[in-house]
């Protein structure tokens, strides 16, 4: 586990057969639902206007929305949440060429927390109080906490089919 005392990165975070299982039925199931979406972040980026990315809302606004939301139990259960206010898992499709999506701050929460679902040349960067910048690679079975108030970003990668992770927002 690597720490910091504004995030902290704790790897091989569940069992490899509940990562096994949440990774079959999100990354390779036919059954598994994904959404278009348009923006990545709410700003209005005219770089990214061919950027696209796919999401599946499990949770929003005090309730379970997908009936994939057990799934996400044994993360549940390491993160031990006081109180959800949205999960969402993400796909970032490799469209060959790399892209860092803007700067952005979640409002909705106090913290977050980034599942990363496979290895890839992707990444989350999170700026910390002292305006340094830090990079946290995309690896599989990786669980990111950081203050979801603060600036971050995501990525796409160029490596793999697609980036995949599962975001948390929620109070502690």
């Amino acid at each position: 586990m690597k720490s910091n005392s504004e995030y902290e990165i704790i790897d091989d975070a569940i069992s490899e057969y509940d990562f096994f299982h949440i990774c079959e039925t999100i990354m390779n199931s036919k059954e598994f639902p994904w959404i278009f979406e348009r923006e990545i972040t709410f700003k209005n980026d005219l770089d990214s206007k061919f950027m696209f990315y796919m999401t599946h809302l499990f949770y929003y606004n005090d309730s379970p929305i997908s009936q994939f939301f057990n799934l996400l139990e044994p993360i549940l259960k390491r993160i031990n949440p006081f109180t959800l206010h949205r999960i969402k898992a993400n796909f970032y499709p490799n469209q060959n060429y790399f892209y860092e999506h803007p700067m952005h701050t979640d409002d909705q929460s106090t913290l977050g927390a980034l599942f990363y679902l496979n290895d890839n040349n992707g990444y989350t960067k999170l700026e910390l109080e002292n305006g340094d910048l830090v990079k946290i690679e995309s690896k599989g079975n990786r669980l990111l906490l950081f203050n979801s108030k603060k600036n971050h970003c995501s990525t796409n990668c160029t490596d793999d089919f697609g980036r995949f992770n599962i975001n948390f927002n929620f109070y502690y």
